[in-house]
């Protein structure tokens, strides 16, 4: 079973287990997640934040005595700097010396074992997520070799590759930021739809094919239900562009998309 807390043990074994002592903490994790661009740093904080959050939020659910959770709050403490944006700064040998110590890491696995059984995550099929991720990856290549307007490349680039950044590495974001990112995805091309029967179009029913694919996958994770109505209401979008395919989108498999 998944938690909170195993799912942040996961990102900091990343940083432990690196040989990249000078470099720095976040650019670490951050190539780790295949993170792109300036803001990726910004971005692994954000993460950090909201598993520790959340791990926090788990402890106070669980059916244990104060004094039990008190302790777990005990084993989380080493981590509580990161929530004052404190020690991000950090190169790997500092945060070695710091919070990523032997004694911290065993501290978040008794806090998941505390967990299991009582607050836990469901996880992707990680067969479907990796296959999805390549097909998210095999487009974005199309994208970088067609002949696009600056702004729309950049948009692209940046959803399709940080989907397959989030399929890849699930355990670290989570459903929250995988419905963000369809979502964002989703609107882009419904408010900016492309002329049709040009190179865009193709482009967009391809994205539309596997964003129905990532709803799929989000709706058998989390079904709590304002997620199950915006799957819904975005995936009846989606399905009008790939109809809107003719022939050549009929029977298309979201996991084969690119492929020849």
């Amino acid at each position: 079973m998944h938690t909170s807390a195993l799912s942040l043990r996961e990102i900091l074994n990343v940083a432990s287990a690196s040989k990249e002592n000078k470099s720095n903490f976040l650019q670490v994790v951050a190539e780790h997640l295949a993170l792109r661009g300036l803001g990726a740093r910004s971005q692994v904080v954000s993460i950090l934040v909201s598993r520790l959050l959340e791990i926090k939020a788990d402890i106070e659910v669980l059916p244990v005595s104060e004094e039990m959770k008190d302790h777990l709050r005990v084993q989380l403490r080493p981590f509580n700097a990161i929530l004052n944006f404190q020690h991000l700064h950090m190169s790997i040998e500092q945060a070695k010396a710091h919070f990523l110590k032997p004694e911290s890491l065993v501290g978040l696995m008794n806090i998941h074992l505390a967990l299991t059984g009582h607050v836990v995550r469901t996880v992707l099929e990680s067969s479907d997520a990796e296959s999805l991720a390549e097909s998210f990856r095999v487009i974005a290549r199309q994208i970088e070799s067609e002949d696009l307007p600056e702004s729309l490349r950049r948009s692209l680039l940046k959803r399709t590759y940080q989907m397959a950044s989030i399929l890849d590495h699930y355990y670290a974001f989570g459903p929250d930021d995988l419905q963000e990112e369809l979502e964002g995805l989703v609107g882009a091309m419904v408010v900016s739809p492309p002329p049709q029967g040009s190179k865009v179009a193709k482009i967009y029913r391809d994205l539309a094919t596997l964003a129905v694919a990532g709803l799929g996958l989000l709706a058998a994770v989390d079904t709590s239900l304002g997620k199950v109505v915006s799957i819904t209401e975005n995936a009846s979008k989606l399905v009008e562009y790939v109809d809107d395919a003719g022939p050549s989108g009929e029977g298309r498999n979201p996991m084969s998309v690119g492929e020849s």
